[in-house]
């Protein structure tokens, strides 16, 4: 009774170590220890087949020193690993086996392998081994099978979890593509503003990173500043391109693009988080903004940090109506409009990070 619960706690502890965490080592590591707990061996040892399927590498080891395995291989044909896999049995090592030699050369007299096979996939053979030798029963080959097939288990988790790993990040890869395809295409659009997007992008997640803004909160605040202006697809050319000023009724109009902003991105459920950017930036501190007239921290801290910025790459970059101003002039006119415009503690904190960023070139 007690090793049948022992047998259950091992199982359990294996199915643990498959659902808390998708690191191959750590479950690995779980899988090799109980191998030896419940097979009373001194070491084991998973193969994995190649991308080839001739040779088998190691995956991990428990008992063995990294020494002895690392840069080991077995060749599929010649190896007990190989043909345990192949015919779907636990197998004992015998002198023929490309094993034999190795196991005698580090000190262990005898050695078993057993497959590991899931959903019909052969994912990898698990072989064990002991210095003073054994005599295993039906109880120990039924036990080693069981462990086998859990291990198959785990392994399959594991490849099933990188596989979805990697399709997510090229899914990500893809849409973040696809934002910055839209922001160069309104960059182009505009020719007065070609790369701001990209710039006020970048400044704006390195001032929400020094404001201490959650890592996990900065790639929403890139995609929206990139989408700032989107909702300007909504203005007609007219009122977008006018070479004068724009009468009541156009501004009006124009004022109209962060709604626009939150109308075609909020359907987007992978925008949505991003929307606070293209919808608020046009609040300011003291209440006078478009569209909704925000005061003060009603306005996201995302939309007021971009504010700033927004402000600064405008001024610092050349214009065709106007020239680059001076980097002074352009922190005094930020200043004067802290506590009106813009919110003061962004205006201080964004000082305060050119201040380094200028003490670090000069070093």
């Amino acid at each position: 009774m007690q090793k049948r619960l022992s047998q259950l706690q091992s199982l359990r502890e294996i199915d643990t170590a498959i659902v808390s965490t998708f690191d191959d080592k750590f479950v690995l590591r779980v899988l090799l220890d109980q191998f030896c707990k419940q097979l009373g061996m001194d070491a084991a040892v998973i193969w994995k087949p190649d991308a080839n399927n001739n040779h088998f590498v190691a995956a991990q080891s428990a008992g063995l020193a990294d020494a002895e395995v690392e840069g080991w291989y077995l060749d599929a044909n010649a190896s007990l690993a190989g043909q345990s896999l192949r015919e779907n049995a636990v197998l004992e090592i015998g002198d023929g086996a490309q094993e034999s030699a190795w196991l005698h050369s580090i000190g262990y007299c005898c050695g078993y392998a057993a497959p590991m096979i899931a959903r019909g996939a052969p994912l990898g053979t698990v072989e064990v081994f002991s210095r003073e030798g054994i005599e295993p029963d039906g109880d120990w080959y039924s036990t080693f099978e069981t462990l086998s097939r859990q291990g198959a288990v785990a392994l399959s988790t594991l490849g099933m979890f990188k596989d979805l790993q990697a399709k997510n990040i090229a899914l990500v890869d893809a849409y973040n593509a696809t934002i910055e395809g839209w922001a160069r295409a309104l960059d182009l659009r505009d020719h007065e503003t070609r790369g701001h997007s990209l710039r006020v992008s970048e400044m704006t997640v390195d001032l929400a990173r020094y404001m201490g803004v959650p890592e996990s909160e900065l790639e929403h605040i890139r995609r929206g500043a990139l989408l700032h202006d989107i909702g300007k697809m909504g203005i007609p050319d007219s009122i977008l391109f006018k070479p004068g000023l724009l009468d009541e009724n156009e501004w009006e109009i124009m004022r109209q693009h962060p709604v626009h902003a939150y109308q075609l991105l909020s359907p987007i459920d992978y925008l949505r988080p991003a929307l606070e950017i293209p919808y608020s930036h046009h609040e300011r501190w003291d209440g006078t903004g478009y569209p909704l007239g925000l005061k003060g921290e009603e306005i996201p801290l995302s939309a007021r940090i971009f504010s700033v910025v927004d402000i600064w790459d405008a001024l610092i970059s050349d214009r065709p109506y106007q020239a680059a101003w001076e980097e002074q002039k352009i922190r005094e006119y930020i200043q004067e409009l802290s506590g009106k415009q813009l919110d003061p503690k962004v205006v201080k904190a964004f000082f305060e990070m050119l201040d380094q960023m200028e003490q670090q070139k000069g070093k």
